[in-house]
């Protein structure tokens, strides 16, 4: 559609390294993007076209992202493959559609509630040419802003004060977005 989706999926995905280590695309198997999610634990993904062919296929991989695990499985013997793969994580995706409304079940939102969506226009006087330089200078610099953000928040002066002051803009949100529905934006906002 030209509005820039890929660049800002791009964008994103820069921040803790290249859109090639933290991206999925519908076209990798499901044990790929499994494995990637659990792979990577914590790093957030970046799914760029998630609803582009498969609707079907996004809706189930998405309310399996939910569980913040891949599903178990057996080994050939029949034993357990015990491997850890728990992943909690935010997922940024870009889609043409609404995937709150794709993934949404008969009679229910809860799936929807766990999913924050932002339209995207058109930036007026926006040519192609300036996302592929933005795409350049990101692929350049990727990595660096998480890098020095995981320092800061790691610096001993820093450390101590993060979670007494997490629970203070937590408390202070949930008095301005009262709901249950909510308890997944101020999980996002943490």
């Amino acid at each position: 559609s030209g509005c820039g989706k890929t660049t800002a999926a791009f964008g994103a995905a820069s921040i803790w390294g290249r859109l090639r280590a933290t991206g999925l695309v519908m076209d990798d198997t499901k044990n790929y993007r499994q494995r990637s999610l659990s792979g990577l634990c914590n790093l957030p993904m970046v799914f760029d076209e998630i609803l582009k062919d498969h609707p079907d296929q996004a809706k189930e991989f998405v309310i399996g992202f939910m569980s913040g695990r891949d599903k178990g499985r057996a080994q050939r013997d029949g034993s357990l493959d015990m491997v850890d793969r728990h992943f909690q994580t935010i997922l940024t995706t870009t889609s043409n559609s609404s995937l709150v409304d794709a993934i949404q079940c008969e009679g229910s939102s809860a799936q929807g509630t766990r999913v924050f969506e932002a339209q995207v226009a058109k930036v007026p006087g926006w040519r192609v040419t300036d996302g592929d330089r933005m795409r350049k200078a990101m692929e350049m610099n990727c990595g660096h802003a998480g890098r020095a953000y995981i320092q800061h928040l790691l610096r001993p002066e820093v450390l101590p004060t993060l979670e007494p002051r997490l629970r203070q803009i937590m408390a202070a949100f949930e008095v301005k977005l009262p709901g249950a529905d909510m308890r997944f934006m101020l999980r996002l906002l943490a």
